[in-house]
């Protein structure tokens, strides 16, 4: 007897072809719809976490425990047959209620309502695309662990409260530790930690973990997202560019895409479309205004203004050693060599405490005071998460690729 419950993603192929019709298989899961054909036949639908299956169960062979409706968790057993829609069906030889349903099962407009839509328990209950979407974040997920695994890299965790800002509080949330009778404030980026561990003697680190901006809603943004930061010591940007193509190529085809990724330098993308701007920053406004919007298929763009990442390290302070991977108009990894010298770092960091208010002053200067020490030449490479999934799966709207989204 094969258990579809864990056993239908093994044998899929044997059961969509009616293979398997001579053995009796067992299912469990919740009926989401059925109708009667006729006074002798009825049709149900079950989901469970291997996929949908459709049930036939004859009158006359049968006789089904009272009230079974729409939301019970069943058990099935019978065997499968294909029917004269060419579908596979399970004919129902033996059926018990395991849990009934105390409410409706979401209609077909339920989730057309914004505020419905961070029901995610109840859009896996109803379709079966989005437990395929998540079980391929999860696979990308996984992927993405096994490839730094394979390149050598430690994974680390630090800490997502801080007890000093980084930013100023107009796009920071905060909270109230009540032990101490102070703020905190939620990250809003990997980063500085991970920089602090490269100082420290780690050499190729990554993190995977949430961060919180106060920045606005939209569909290609929330407050709080998935980021992976990787940074990897006696390295540069040209590094994070052969590993971003790597994570790329490896993740990528889960959602069905192997286009190659196409490299250019900014200022070569820009003489091919001709512009007339010597000004760097009014060039990348250009470069948003008329190439991104023709980068539908995998391309990496490097040396870009410095005024675009002042973080990054730049040897003619005009270019940064930055790049970014951009996939359907949207950079989807962000890499570049970090600036580590100390008087530059310390000038970036006087330019934004003079643009603070009085009660902003507390700002976590731990990086600029570590870079005394030293700091060797080291790349960097992020990513969102959330973002990369709802690009190479086409989704609209960010809140479709993540699990219970604020709305």
């Amino acid at each position: 007897m094969i258990g579809l419950k864990d056993g239908l993603t093994v044998s899929a192929a044997h059961f969509l072809s009616g293979e398997i019709s001579a053995e009796e298989v067992l299912a469990q899961g919740r009926i989401v719809s059925s109708n009667r054909s006729s006074k002798e036949i009825h049709y149900y639908f079950l989901n469970n976490e291997s996929g949908g299956l459709r049930m036939r169960h004859s009158i006359d062979g049968l006789e089904l425990p009272p009230e079974v409706k729409n939301g019970d968790l069943v058990e099935v057993k019978g065997r499968v047959y294909n029917g004269k829609n060419g579908l596979p069906y399970l004919d129902i030889t033996e059926l018990s209620v395991i849990e009934r349903s105390g409410k409706l099962l979401p209609n077909t407009g339920y989730f057309n309502n914004p505020a419905n839509r961070a029901n995610t328990h109840e859009s896996i209950m109803m379709n079966s695309d989005t437990l395929d979407l998540f079980k391929k974040r999860s696979k990308a997920l996984a992927i993405l662990r096994n490839v730094m695994s394979e390149e050598g890299y430690l994974e680390v965790s630090t800490p997502t409260l801080l007890s000093k800002s980084y930013s100023s509080k107009s796009n920071e949330f905060s909270a109230k530790w009540l032990a101490k009778d102070r703020e905190v404030y939620l990250r809003k980026a990997l980063e500085p930690k991970l920089k602090l561990l490269i100082i420290g003697g780690l050499e190729k680190i990554y993190e995977v973990g949430p961060v919180y901006r106060n920045e606005g809603l939209s569909k290609g943004y929330l407050p709080e997202f998935l980021e992976m930061d990787i940074f990897k010591a006696y390295s540069n940007y040209y590094d994070m560019m052969d590993l971003s193509e790597t994570l790329f190529a490896h993740v990528s085809p889960i959602f069905g895409i192997n286009s190659p990724v196409k490299r250019f330098s900014f200022e070569g993308v820009m003489e091919e479309v001709g512009h007339s701007f010597k000004n760097p920053t009014e060039r990348f406004v250009e470069f948003r205004r008329q190439v991104l919007p023709k980068l539908a298929s995998p391309t990496l763009i490097y040396d870009f203004p410095l005024e675009v990442c002042p973080l990054a390290k730049s040897s003619d302070k005009i270019y940064s050693e930055e790049f970014r991977l951009y996939l359907n108009g949207v950079d989807i990894f962000h890499g570049y060599t970090v600036e580590t010298d100390y008087d530059t770092i310390s000038k970036l960091e006087e330019g934004q405490m003079a643009s603070r208010d009085k009660d902003q002053k507390r700002y976590d200067s731990s990086f600029r005071e570590a870079l005394l020490y030293g700091m060797p030449p080291t790349g960097g490479l992020g990513l969102g998460i959330d973002r990369m999934i709802q690009n190479l799966s086409g989704k609209a709207d960010i809140r479709d690729v993540v699990m219970f989204p604020l709305v």
